[in-house]
């Protein structure tokens, strides 16, 4: 007899387009994540299964864009009955912007010297499992992941203009991390229990870096390196069991301990351009330039976790489920280093200090949660739950010189306790077939007390959360959704030295939103959304008045945008859709004349139309055509742009 294997799925979905871009490119690239003023092309989706034999599945899937770093290629072979395979590897890119501050007083803006910096990520992976029938499951992966490349920085260097000196100068921060992990996994079950059992060994290698750049409209521009290495080992341990007792009551349990052990070096040089050698006499030193070199040293950590968790259903309709968390953390570090600093004019000396720091850190934290869930109303579920978390901590350091072992930095020996407090109740009612509301609330405490630390004493903060939520189908063409979020925040801080309660923080958010889906007709579809938020800080420092008034001003984050999109189908091969968006936020405030001025001015435009066409039952065509400006007013008109997306493409089913 012949064998027939039923599974056989292939498709193809190939790309080809490009972005022309009047303005800022790396604004553009950002803000759309796309590579401004470049031709791109690919595969955007590859679906191959196959059937292998009765009992085996091959799965290939995959997609690869060229010039946007967007690959990912996914293969499975499976067969329930004894084991699957998996290998992959995938990589995205991310698009930031290298602009900087904006002074309008003056008009003074600093071009950033790329068009646009971006940072890959890829992840590697292979996976093996063994999933014989009432035989443990084991699995044993090996993963390679990165991060690299260039982003933006918000440290930015200081320029004078005008006899004015503000932080506007762009930075950069350089990355460059990878990581490699080994996991083994075992899995089995016993009677009522399922039993897990793992290890985990970790590779982490840093070497990062941040370029920062001062004075760069003068002669005496002067360019500074910050280097961060680090080497991370991390061994881990885990178990778990997860036991039914009966069908009311379910407990489950988990264990972790983690040893981490770091390597760390680095320096801070100033210099005339980045990546500088120390010089002491270097000519275009400034006064306060503080520095390091020939860094090294490391910490070494231990973690034990433990946490319980039991599900009851004593009756009908209510569930109740307490659990609890206990952690312990050790922590010590050391590190040797060269500190430099340039004196005050005239002479501008340079001093250099060999020293080394020592800290260690104790920390023993324990929650608990209580959850119900009731079902027993008819058209009702409501559900509280209430979260606790208390910490105990210790905390000492100290900086001596290593050659004498003078104390140059006094020793701090410090202790710290954490208590959080969150109470959460919850409701959802069908008062109708098409008709249903939700709401949750949630009030929050955080109590932070320090003794012996330096700068504060104590850090509280209350939150109160509200949200309300409605979805209604009038018609069977037409569904709505509202929605609305409150949520106030109370910081309180009390100094080292006072010991008061001074109010730090008041916050207020209030977001707004409503979604309409409508289907007039067979062809014709609408979807619309719109959402507003108000998001305010005040701080005693926006109040201050005299000398230091206005250089901390009230923090704004209010926004509103609008969606739309309209599909249409013109005849039974072919449709269209069109989206419109716009985004507006008005939060500027230009106090230039007393800081850096910050917050978002802007607004945003974006439209697009695609049609897609059906050549035959295996081949579609489609072309997209989009169009987008920005008008940013943050920094002076330099991050506007006008831009233009087209992009054809074909799918294929073989």
């Amino acid at each position: 007899t012949t064998e027939i294997y039923t599974l056989s799925l292939h498709d193809a979905l190939p790309i080809l387009g490009g972005t022309i871009v009047d303005g800022d490119k790396g604004a553009f690239s950002q803000r759309k994540q796309l590579p401004a003023g470049q031709v791109l092309g690919g595969v955007e989706s590859l679906h191959y299964e196959d059937a292998v034999n009765k009992q085996t599945t091959l799965t290939l899937d995959g997609r690869g864009i060229v010039d946007n770093h967007d690959y990912n290629l996914d293969l499975a072979i499976v067969n329930p009955e004894i084991g699957y395979f998996k290998a992959g590897y995938k990589e995205f890119r991310t698009w930031y912007n290298d602009s900087a501050g904006y002074l309008p007083n003056t008009g003074t803006w600093i071009a950033p010297t790329a068009n646009s910096l971006a940072v890959d990520r890829g992840d590697f992976s292979v996976e093996a499992g063994l999933t014989q029938p009432d035989l443990p499951v084991l699995t044993l992966k090996y993963e390679h992941q990165f991060r690299d490349g260039q982003k933006d920085s918000t440290s930015w260097g200081d320029e004078t203009t005008q006899g004015l000196r503000r932080s506007i100068v762009p930075a950069v921060l350089n990355i460059d991390e990878k990581r490699d992990i080994v996991s083994a996994d075992g899995k089995h079950t016993i009677g009522n229990t399922d039993l897990g059992l793992g290890v985990r060994y970790e590779r982490d290698s840093q070497d990062n870096s941040s370029d920062v750049a001062r004075s760069v409209l003068t002669k005496n521009q002067e360019d500074s390196t910050t280097e961060n290495k680090a080497d991370t080992d991390i061994v881990n341990a885990h178990a778990f069991t997860d036991t039914t007792l009966n069908k009311k009551v379910r407990f489950t349990t988990g264990y972790l301990v983690d040893w981490l052990k770091t390597d760390i070096g680095g320096s801070r040089i100033f210099g005339s351009d980045y990546d500088p050698t120390f010089d002491p006499n270097f000519v275009k030193r400034q006064y306060h330039d503080e520095g390091y070199y020939n860094l090294q040293g490391g910490s070494s950590e231990k973690q034990y976790v433990m946490n319980a968790n039991l599900m009851v259903t004593p009756v009908d309709n209510l569930s109740i489920t307490p659990s609890a968390r206990i952690e312990k953390r050790d922590t010590t570090g050391d590190a040797r280093f060269a500190e430099t600093a340039v004196g005050n004019v005239p002479a501008l000396a340079t001093t250099v200090e060999d020293l080394q720091a020592f800290n260690q850190r104790g920390l023993v934290e324990a929650s608990e949660q209580l959850e119900a869930r009731y079902t027993g109303i008819h058209n009702w579920v409501l559900y509280a739950a209430g979260d606790w978390t208390e910490g105990d901590g210790d905390y000492s350091n100290h900086t001596e010189d290593y050659a004498t072992k003078e104390i140059t930095v006094a020793d701090v020996q410090a202790n710290d306790t954490k208590l959080v407090q969150k109470y959460t109740a919850g409701a959802t009612w069908y008062p109708l077939k098409r008709l249903n509301f939700a709401s949750q609330y949630y009030h929050k405490i955080q109590a932070n007390d320090y003794e012996n630390y330096s700068v504060m004493s104590q850090l509280n903060s209350d939150t109160d959360d509200l949200n309300i939520r409605a979805t209604w189908r009038p018609l069977n063409s037409v569904t709505l959704v509202g929605r609305y979020d409150l949520q106030l925040s109370t910081v309180d801080q009390a100094a080292a030295a006072d010991k008061s309660d001074h109010v730090s923080a008041d916050i207020m958010r209030h977001i707004i939103s409503g979604n309409l889906t409508w289907t007039p007709l067979a062809g014709l579809y609408l979807q619309s959304s719109l959402n507003y938020a108000i998001d305010r800080m005040d701080t005693p420092a926006s109040d201050v008045t005299g000398a230091g008034a206005n250089l901390v001003t009230q923090s704004r984050n209010d926004y509103w945008n609008f969606s739309q999109v309209v599909g249409l189908a013109l005849d039974q091969k072919t449709d269209l859709q069109v989206q419109y968006s716009y985004y507006r936020a008005n939060d500027f405030l230009d106090n230039s004349s007393s800081s850096t001025a910050y917050g978002a001015g802007e607004y945003e435009n974006t439209v697009s139309a695609t049609v897609k066409h059906d050549l035959s039952a295996r081949l579609q065509v489609s072309l997209k055509y989009g169009y987008a400006m920005l008008r940013d007013q943050a920094s002076g008109g330099n991050n506007d742009y006008d831009a233009h997306l087209i992009v054809a493409s074909t799918k294929y089913r073989f």
